[in-house]
C-alpha cells in the first residue's frame, strides 16, 4: 500500500468552535436505511436536526436521546451533539467496581458500544424475507469506515492547531503519516523548546501504553529526567498501531526533528516491534528496558518458581544484582541447572536479552537515574489531569500544551530555589562546598548523601596548599 506523509501541510480547515454539528445515529426501519432524502440530511439548528429525528423514531416505534454534548472548554458553548437511540448502550456502573486484583494494562475504558454482531442482529430482525442478511463483516466494514472518517476530521483540526502555534514557534516541527486514500494516521510533534532541550539532555524515556479516545489511538511520548530530577517532554505521537514499520517511521521523523542528533540511550518497555525499528534507526544507541515495567512481569513469571523450591527468590535475586559479568553468567548456569529452567521460559528469555536491563551489564553507563523510576509510568499518571477517552483529537493538542507548561513551570520554580538559596553543606570540606555551587539543589542532594556515606570512616589531612590548589 502505498502511504503518503504531509510535513507542516497547509490545508482548510474547519473552526470546531464556530459549527454546531449533529451526528446522527440511525437505528432504522429497512425501507429507511437506503432513502437517500434521509441519509446525509443537513439541519440548520441543532433543534430541528432534533426534531427530525424524534418524528422519524416516533414513526418506526422507539425513542431517542442525546447522549453526549460537546462544549467549548472557555465558552462553554455546545459545538457538537450526539443522538442515539434511547435503548443504545449500557449503563455505566457507579463507584469502583474492583477487586483490587484486577490486571492493569491500557488506560481504556469501555461502556456501551455494540458489537458488530449485536447489530447485525437488530438489523436482521428488522429486515423482510426477501431481502438477504447482513453479515458481521459488513457492519465492522461500515463501522470501520465511519470510524476512519471522524478520525481524520479531528486529526485536521489538530493540524490546524499546529499550524496556528507555526506562526508564533518557527522551530516547531511536525509531520503527519496518511494512508493511501489520504487518512491520516500517524502524527509526530515537537516544538522548539523541546528540541532546544533535546541538545542539552540526550537521554530518552519512550512508551506507547498510554490510549487517549475512542480512536483507540496510541500517545507515544518522548521523555528524559533533566538536571532538577524531573520529567520534561522533547515532543509527542500518536500512532494508529504498534508495527514495526510505524515505528521506524517515528523514529526517523525523531531523528530528523532532533537535528541528526541520536540519543545516548533510549529507554523503552519490552516488544519486538519497537526493539527491532530501534536497531535499524539508532543502532548505536544503548537500548534499556524500563525496570518498572520488569518488575511486573516478575510477579507474575516467578510465582510458579518461588511456590515450589523456597530458595528461588534469593538465588534469583543474587543472580539480577551481580556486580559483574562473571558473576551474572557463573549464577546463571546455577538457577538454570537447579530449578530446571526450560528454553522458552520468561526468564530464559530475560537471559537471551540480558545487555538491555542486567545490572552488570549496564554499571558504567548513566542514565540519570531513569531505569529504576517508572518515568514513563508516572508521565502518563501525569497525563490522566489533562487527557481521557471522551478528549476529542483537536482538543489532545490542547491539553498537551497544558501539560507540558504545567512541567515547564515547575522546571522553573527548581531555576528560582537553585539560584536564589544557599546549600546547607554537612561539612567545611570544599569539595562538598563547590558541589554546592555548580549542582542544582536536587542533585546536590543526592551528591551529599554520597558524600556523608563515603566520608563517615574517612580521614584526611591536608599535605600542602596554595592559591590554587589543596593536596590531601
Amino acid at each position: 500500500m502505498n502511504e503518503t506523509q504531509v510535513v507542516g501541510l497547509s490545508i482548510a480547515t474547519y473552526e470546531s468552535e464556530k459549527i454546531n454539528w449533529v451526528d446522527v445515529i440511525v437505528d432504522c426501519d429497512k425501507d429507511e436505511v437506503n432513502d437517500e432524502n434521509i441519509l446525509g440530511k443537513v439541519f440548520d439548528t441543532t433543534g430541528e436536526a432534533y426534531a427530525f429525528y424524534n418524528d422519524y423514531a416516533f414513526v418506526l416505534g422507539f425513542g431517542i436521546r442525546i447522549h453526549t454534548t460537546y462544549k467549548n472548554k472557555e465558552t462553554n458553548e455546545p459545538y457538537r451533539k450526539i443522538i442515539v437511540c434511547d435503548k443504545e448502550g449500557f449503563k455505566r456502573e457507579d463507584g469502583n467496581i474492583s477487586s483490587g486484583n484486577e490486571k492493569k494494562c491500557r488506560r481504556e475504558v469501555r461502556v456501551g458500544w455494540l458489537k458488530p454482531s449485536q447489530i447485525k442482529k437488530a438489523i436482521n430482525t428488522m429486515k423482510t424475507s426477501n431481502e438477504v442478511d447482513v453479515t458481521s463483516k459488513q457492519c465492522v466494514d461500515v463501522l470501520s469506515e465511519q470510524r476512519k472518517h471522524n478520525r481524520g476530521r479531528e486529526f485536521y483540526g489538530l493540524i490546524k492547531h499546529l499550524q496556528d502555534k507555526a506562526l508564533m514557534d518557527n522551530d516547531q516541527y511536525y509531520v503527519v503519516d496518511l494512508c493511501s486514500d489520504g487518512h491520516p494516521k500517524n502524527i509526530f510533534w515537537a516544538d522548539g523548546r523541546s528540541r532546544d532541550d533535546f541538545t542539552k539532555f540526550g537521554d530518552v524515556v519512550f512508551d506507547v501504553t498510554y490510549m487517549i479516545n475512542k480512536f483507540k489511538m496510541l500517545f507515544a511520548p518522548f521523555t528524559v529526567v533533566n538536571h532538577h530530577g524531573q520529567s520534561i517532554l522533547f515532543g509527542g505521537a500518536l500512532l494508529e498501531n504498534e508495527k514495526e514499520e510505524t515505528f521506524v517511521w517515528l523514529f526517523e521523523h525523531f531523528l530528523k526533528c532532533m537535528f541528526s542528533k541520536y540519543p545516548n540511550s533510549i529507554i523503552t518497555y519490552q516488544d519486538k516491534a519497537m526493539g527491532n525499528a530501534i536497531k535499524k534507526v539508532f543502532p548505536n544507541v544503548q537500548h534499556r528496558f524500563c525496570a518498572w515495567h520488569i518488575k511486573k512481569h516478575e510477579l507474575e513469571h516467578l510465582r510458579p518458581y518461588v511456590s515450589r523450591y523456597s530458595d528461588f527468590q534469593e538465588s534469583y535475586k543474587e543472580w539480577v544484582m551481580s556486580d559483574t559479568i562473571e558473576e551474572f553468567e557463573t549464577r546463571w548456569e546455577v538457577i538454570r541447572d537447579k530449578y530446571k529452567l526450560e528454553n522458552n521460559c520468561w526468564i530464559t528469555d530475560m537471559y537471551n536479552q540480558r545487555i538491555h536491563w542486567a545490572k552488570a551489564f549496564l554499571k558504567d553507563i548513566f542514565l540519570a537515574g531513569m531505569t529504576i523510576s517508572g518515568r514513563s509510568e508516572s508521565i502518563n499518571s501525569f497525563f490522566d489531569d489533562f487527557v481521557n477517552l471522551s478528549t476529542m483529537l483537536n482538543d489532545f493538542l490542547i491539553q498537551y500544551d497544558k501539560a507540558v507548561s504545567s512541567r515547564r513551570a515547575a522546571k522553573e520554580d527548581e531555576d528560582f530555589k537553585t539560584m536564589n538559596s544557599r546549600p546547607i553543606l554537612s561539612s567545611i570540606h570544599p569539595i562538598e562546598a563547590k558541589a554546592g555551587e555548580c549542582y542544582t539543589r536536587k542533585v546536590f542532594e543526592i551528591f551529599k548523601k554520597e558524600w556523608i556515606e563515603a566520608t563517615s570512616n574517612l580521614t584526611y589531612e591536608a599535605l600542602s596548599k596554595s592559591t590554587e590548589e589543596i593536596q590531601y
